[in-house]
């Protein structure tokens, strides 16, 4: 078919709505009318968005164009008076319009209108790649700029003409097409078709969707989206798309964010080959992300310039006022902060200030992030009063913006209460701070942000709260250090849980329906509040009473509405809200469910602010700070660990740190310990991945013997819970399975690595593990584990499991797995590889590495990952995990990432998890499962299942071939011990 005949069919297959008439023109902002069709056969709406009060700009009203199902506008539209200057060449060759919205024009060609309306087009490319014409037109008395996607052209020609006072429907009537239609009909996407409004929805709702994720911390999640993002431009804009240009820079700092510098510097210099050919505005985009990224890692005078070279860019394209100029005067103003360079960092933050005063007013963002920028360099400078009326300032707009219970709202009041500490003010201090807590209690983005800045700012704001309690009877300070210390601990496990329950979510249909609702409403809440504050930031005479009226009840309707929607979700699905609410248990909560002779000790390590020890028994609450710093806690932890990895042969058993922390960490709190039978830990960082039986109560004295030495693990049964919140929602659980079936097993996937051959597990390592999943082959050559077949049949013969029910080489798959009814399990055992955050990049789930299928399909990909267990159903009193190791060749740590496993399987339906911290041997575990198991099932309901761990540990340290740590202190219990 000829290419002019296309809008004939279309316009005969899909009919024209009703068309408003002229004096139906949208007259309020918000109002629209409907314009018709566009190419691609999709409804468009002309709305308004903007009345010229008077107060800036030389048009007279601001126009959208919204086709489809698209909730975002796929053009835009000015109209004004024209005058003898105005001159439509002039605005689509070197306007700041032109120069501000596009890139890659091509070159000015006339353009003529059905309407009669002539003036110049370009096609050029909207940040994202995809093709638009720029248009300006003079219509004899009215002047307008425009641009939309091609395909949008017929329904822009009928709002020129009902804008221009003509019948729009007349000009559906004459049967023609102008030349404007007949150019947009040449620009097509890489498939041959005009894009549609939907085309680039999909792509604009993955980079809302790439933000959201990335400011709630959830950073695998985001780079997927980003990943995505960039997929679908190659596929709109060809593989050569330049719009990819911010796509990588916004990849780039998303990955430093995870802390993978070497993979950030690549994407950043592709990032910088793109926007280089892309245009000033891309370059100077990347120059700020880049600024950031160099400051982060600490090259203070690399940002400094990076960020002087963004403004500078910035300034030539848009002008002194140009609120992208501000951002990255801003960015200079941090790394002037950092070099120390105060008087300068606050010249360039006051001006970045005035920029977005001039532009925005009061009440914008980044007027508030320029206060508060300043607030920190007068803090600095000891001039406080000057400090904290900026702080107050940015706290008048973060809560005009987004209420009074934001997170933004949250930090501000932290930072008030820095301000006071440095002026010596420290009851007003802990008052300012308090406010920000009452905040925390309320909003789950400020607990999330806790978790997930678990940096300088986060650890030193709760080691205020918590040095306040230390050595008090204040309750209420007290309380407050319970609270904060859980905040700030295992936000590795909070991360785990956060891409667990988007998986949950996006894996059942009627979870996810809710979630987005709930995701929406609350979004719609956010808007509203920001249209209030935008509204409320006008000067006294233009604002309008009775609109902020109208936002002010819309926006508390829609909270409202989100309040409803939340707690039906609560209501519906209440386990998936208790996993995902991170909402940490009270003092109060925690002691009700404390049974006689328990008590919890709670370690918290604040990097350079010290650890704690927070312990808690019959209703009696202590703070100490240990001796230990995060380094010296992590150098005992690595010894420690060392003496008991025998993978290389027998190593002597460092007692010397055994004994240090024990002595730091639980001694102060010995007199409490009197009588004590049940020890529950929660704990995060380094000493996580150490199970607290092994540390000696007593010195031990060279050469003696293991079986001699005062191990905890003799004095008390031990558990551990992935954090203290989980106590109490474990204990609201109770009871035994009730399955029919004894034990299943899995074990020995069939892997055809060497042992000790990690070229395979490197490989992974390198991987980022997106929806296609990881490389199969690599999987399958993850080093052999044939000892795990034998452990497992011992453990099954000791519970007389049926020999189908040992699901070895093959069948230790996830298909395997779909198809076996787990519920029908007391036991379930897998002794596998277990892969955790850190040890696959960008995978923020930890995960069991089973028998990889030919092919991946169906999201078998060989990794049992925890938001596919999480929708197990399990009735299983025990989950083994046999082949787990929390420690990484790197040194690091990663038993926080086991809770998050760990919480899979209780979200699943397990009431407790054994899982080994090292490499295993198998007697000896085949021997300490089935005596645990075999105690804890005689003991009835009079014995806990930390009582039958230590009854089995204490067994295998009477046997002189098993006495030493390395055969029985390997397992922690994770879960309700009691």
């Amino acid at each position: 078919m000829p290419r002019p005949l296309i809008i004939a069919a279309l316009a005969s297959a899909f009919p024209l709505a009703a068309m408003a008439q002229n004096t139906d023109l949208p007259k309020e902002v918000g109002q629209q009318i409907a314009i018709g069709l566009n190419l691609t056969g999709e409804q468009c709406n002309l709305r308004l968005t903007r009345k010229n009060t008077g107060e800036r700009g030389w048009w007279e009203n601001s126009y959208s164009i919204y086709c489809g199902e698209w909730n975002q506008p796929s053009g835009n539209l000015y109209h004004f008076k024209s005058n003898a200057e105005w001159s439509p060449a002039r605005y689509v060759d070197k306007s700041g319009w032109l120069n501000g919205n596009f890139v890659q024009c091509g070159a000015v060609e006339d353009i003529a209108m059905a309407s009669g309306a002539k003036g110049k087009a370009r096609q050029c490319h909207r940040t994202g790649g995809w093709a638009v014409l720029a248009v300006a037109l003079d219509a004899g008395g009215a002047g307008f700029l425009f641009d939309a996607l091609p395909a949008n052209m017929p329904a822009l020609e009928r709002a020129v003409a009902a804008l221009s006072g003509k019948p729009i429907g007349d000009i559906d009537k004459q049967g023609t097409q102008s030349a404007a239609i007949r150019r947009a009909e040449g620009i097509m996407g890489p498939s041959g078709k005009l894009l549609k409004a939907g085309d680039i929805a999909g792509l604009a709702d993955l980079r809302e969707l790439a933000l959201w994720y990335n400011w709630s911390r959830s950073y695998y999640d985001a780079e997927l989206a980003y990943r995505r993002v960039i997929q679908a431009q190659e596929t709109t804009g060809g593989i050569d798309n330049l719009g990819k240009s911010r796509s990588f820079s916004d990849l780039a700092l998303n990955v430093n964010n995870q802390g993978r510098m070497a993979d950030a510097e690549a994407l950043y210099a592709e990032a910088e080959r793109l926007s280089q050919k892309s245009g000033k505005q891309d370059l100077a985009y990347f120059h700020r992300l880049k600024s950031i990224f160099e400051r982060r890692r600490g090259n203070y005078e690399v940002a400094r310039a990076l960020a002087a070279s963004s403004a500078a860019q910035f300034f030539d394209l848009y002008g002194q006022n140009a609120t992208s100029r501000g951002s990255a005067l801003l960015d200079e103003g941090r790394a002037l902060f950092s070099l120390n360079r105060l008087d300068e960092a606050a010249e360039k933050s006051r001006t970045s200030l005035q920029i977005y005063r001039a532009a925005h007013g009061e009440l914008y963002s980044w007027t508030g992030f320029s206060l508060e920028a300043l607030a920190d360099i007068y803090s600095r400078q000891k001039k406080y009063d000057e400090a904290l009326r900026h702080n107050s300032e940015a706290l008048k707009v973060f809560e005009a913006l987004y209420g009074k219970n934001s997170a933004r709202a949250a930090v501000t009041h932290f930072q008030r209460m820095e301000i006071l500490i440095g002026s010596s003010r420290p009851d007003e201090a802990y008052r300012a701070g308090f406010e920000g807590l009452k905040i925390a209690s309320i909003d789950k983005l400020t607990r999330d942000n806790f978790a997930f800045f678990a940096d300088s700012y986060s650890l030193r704001l709760a080691s205020r709260f918590i040095a306040a309690a230390e050595k008090s009877a204040d309750v209420e300070k007290l309380g407050n250090a319970f609270w904060v210390a859980q905040l700030v601990s295992g936000g590795t496990t909070a991360m785990a849980v956060r891409s667990m329950s988007a998986r949950m979510a996006a894996d059942d249909p009627a979870l996810g329906k809710a979630v987005r609702e709930s995701q929406d409403a609350r979004r719609r809440e956010f808007e509203l509040q920001s249209a209030l504050g935008t509204e409320m930031a006008r000067p006294p005479k233009q604002r309008d009473q009775q609109n902020e009226g109208r936002l002010r009840a819309e926006a508390k309707a829609a909270a409202e509405e989100g309040d409803r929607i939340d707690a039906q979700l609560a209501g519906r699905f209440p386990s998936y809200s208790k996993l995902v609410s991170n909402l940490p248990a009270n003092r109060e909560e925690i002691e009700s469910v404390m049974r006689p002779l328990e008590a919890l000790l709670n370690i918290v390590p604040l990097g350079t602010h010290g650890v704690y020890a927070i312990f808690l028994r019959d209703r009696t609450m202590r703070v100490h700070r240990t001796g230990l710093t995060s380094q010296a806690l992590r150098d005992h932890v690595n010894k420690l660990r060392a003496s008991l990895d025998w993978t290389t042969g027998e190593k002597p058993f460092e007692a010397g740190s055994a004994h240090e922390l024990y002595r730091e960490l639980i001694a102060p709190f010995a007199d409490m310990m009197k009588d004590v039978s049940h020890l529950i830990v929660a704990a995060s960082g380094p000493i996580a991945s150490l199970p607290l039986g092994v540390l000696l109560t007593e010195p031990a004295p060279p050469g003696a013997a293991p079986a001699s030495m005062a191990w905890l693990g003799k004095a008390y049964a031990v558990s551990v819970v992935p954090g203290v919140s989980s106590l109490r929602d474990l204990r609201a659980r109770a009871g035994r399975s009730s399955a029919p079936q004894a034990f299943i097993g899995i074990g020995d996937p069939a892997f055809a690595g060497a042992k000790g051959n990690t070229r395979a597990a490197d490989k992974l390592a390198e991987l980022c593990r997106g929806n296609e999943g990881v490389d199969l082959a690599l999987i399958r050559d993850l080093p052999a584990l044939p000892e795990t077949r034998n452990e497992l049949t011992m453990i099954g013969r000791a519970l007389k499991a049926r020999p189908e029910d040992l699901l070895f080489g093959a069948k230790a798959s996830e298909a395997t797995l779909r198809s076996t009814d787990l519920s029908r399990y007391r036991v379930v055992a897998f002794a596998t590889h277990g892969l955790l955050p850190g040890e696959i990049k960008c995978l923020s789930q930890p995960a069991l590495v089973l028998t990889p299928p030919a092919a991946s399909k169906d999201g078998d990909d060989g990794l049992l990952d925890a938001g596919e267990i999480a929708q197990m159903k399990l009735d299983a009193d025990w989950v083994i995990l046999s082949a787990c190791n929390t420690a990484g060749p790197d040194g690091s740590f990663r038993a926080e990432s086991l809770s998050g496993l760990a919480r899979a399987f209780f979200y699943a339906g397990a009431r407790a998890v054994l899982a080994s911290h090292w490499a295993v041997e198998s007697n000896a575990t085949a021997q300490l499962t089935t005596t645990m198991i075999e105690t804890h099932a005689k003991a009835g309901n009079t014995g806990g299942r930390a009582h039958a761990l230590r009854s089995a540990q204490m067994a295998l340290m009477a046997q002189p071939a098993t006495a030493h740590p390395v055969f029985w202190a390997a397992f922690s219990l994770i879960g309700d011990g009691g």
